[in-house]
């Protein structure tokens, strides 16, 4: 998980100029978005949505998902707590 998460990282900005880009230079591509976007603000007018928001990480909850491997890895195997960091993980 920690390379998949890496890479989606590491390219994010790439592929953000790019989207961004292909919207720009073509009017189908870009009617077709705003279609999606025009979509879900039916449903959820109380929060604005725009393209970023397809590719944007979803930090908090992968940084949490590591953040229990690292911890599970330094907790001893015997100690309470380690049930408790394994099922917590195991939810995310």
């Amino acid at each position: 998980m920690k390379d998949t998460y890496a890479q989606y990282c590491t390219k994010y900005d790439d592929v953000s100029t790019l989207l961004e880009q292909v919207i720009q230079c073509r009017p189908d591509i870009r009617s077709y978005f705003n279609q999606g976007l025009d979509e879900i603000a039916k449903h959820r007018p109380e929060k604005p949505f725009t393209v970023d928001a397809f590719l944007k990480p979803l930090f908090r909850d992968h940084q949490i998902q590591l953040l229990l491997l690292d911890i599970i890895a330094s907790t001893e195997k015997l100690h309470p707590d380690i049930q408790p960091l394994k099922e917590a993980q195991c939810s995310r």
